[in-house]
């Protein structure tokens, strides 16, 4: 079968996956010409610093909200599309101090899933954390962890990942 899409399954998939997750928006109604030119090379998409372009959209998001329609004030809550997840987690991981306050860890995890995958989020009864918390919680603490070093298993996983 494979040889009779010639490959174009796969990269469909992946173009789905580019525009409706890792560039995603609030509503999926077009394909960046970007993504279509990437896709005819698989390798480039691997090696492609997608997590770069995530985090420029998220701030020039951020920005826009906060200048344009906010006039720098926060008043409502807002959903960011795109791939987001792990720029949320990241202080978790980063800061020791967010970590202890607010997340525990996943009993049962495999210890071949990332780390990310073997904690969560404590229950407080909320779908969030107050800010006043999570500034409680850092106090004055200078302690954050700048490069995240990958586990042996997480290096495994990566390299499983990219074959």
């Amino acid at each position: 079968m494979e040889d009779a899409c010639g490959g174009d399954r796969l990269q469909v998939a992946v173009l789905l996956f580019l525009s409706t997750i890792v560039k995603g928006g609030r509503r999926f109604n077009s394909i960046h010409p970007f993504g279509l030119k990437i896709v005819n090379d698989l390798e480039e998409v691997k090696k492609f610093p997608w997590g770069r372009i995530t985090f420029e959209d998220t701030m020039n998001q951020i920005d826009h909200l906060m200048k344009k329609r906010l006039n720098g004030k926060v008043k409502v809550d807002h959903l960011f599309g795109g791939f987001i997840v792990p720029l949320e987690v990241l202080a978790f991981e980063c800061i020791p101090e967010l970590s202890k306050q607010f997340q525990e860890g996943v009993i049962g995890a495999n210890d071949g899933c990332p780390r990310m995958c073997k904690k969560k989020f404590k229950d407080n009864g909320m779908t969030c954390f107050p800010l006043k918390e999570v500034n409680q919680a850092l106090g004055t603490t200078k302690d954050i962890i700048s490069i995240m070093q990958p586990s042996v298993a997480e290096e495994t996983l990566l390299l499983d990942i990219m074959e």
